[in-house]
């Protein structure tokens, strides 16, 4: 068998081109380029399609509207954090008044005073606090602590959380007798 003879120029060529496609001597083979998408569907009566790059200033404004909400729930977080420390801190120091106030030989004055000196470290977290010791009965000691939290959010004054302990006073009974 004998080869085929080589064929040069275009008659070259035009054997190994496929339809559909074009070639230039010396290049490889092109494909078509690729079908067009369908155009968008039209918009209803009314409406005007948007144009891209008309959406400038979105972000500016859906910001300006969030914002504000976003920071008044890191607010409301803060206050709750600042209502819920000032209650502890109440607590402890209407504790601390009742044990100095509820020994043998406490008094109403030195419970009062040890519970202030608790409420004086944390006056600038918790705010003003006012403390009450009521006359004692039926072996009872009772220490109230009235504050008034620090609010971060206005027009929200004349809030005051109240914390009250009462703890048995103690008395000293000789071995051998009922403590009663």
């Amino acid at each position: 068998m004998s080869r085929p003879a080589r064929l040069s120029g275009p008659a070259r060529l035009s054997r190994r081109v496929r339809p559909g496609r074009r070639t230039w001597p010396g290049r490889r083979t092109l494909a078509p380029p690729p079908p067009r998408p369908p155009p968008p569907p039209r918009p209803p009566s009314g409406e005007r399609p948007r144009a891209p790059g008309r959406d400038r200033g979105v972000l500016t404004i859906s910001l300006a509207l969030v914002f504000p909400i976003a920071l008044l729930l890191v607010m409301l977080v803060v206050q709750a954090a600042l209502l819920w420390y000032s209650d502890s801190v109440a607590l402890a120091a209407a504790r601390e008044g009742a044990d100095a106030g509820r020994v043998a030989q406490g008094t109403d004055d030195a419970a009062k005073a040890r519970a202030m000196a608790f409420l004086a470290r944390f006056q600038d977290v918790v705010g003003t606090a006012t403390v009450e010791v009521p006359p004692r009965k039926d072996g009872v000691f009772t220490m109230v602590v009235h504050v008034h939290p620090l609010l971060l959010i206005p027009w929200s004054d004349g809030l005051t959380l109240t914390q009250q302990v009462k703890e048995p006073i103690e008395q000293y009974v000789q071995p051998g007798q009922r403590a009663g």
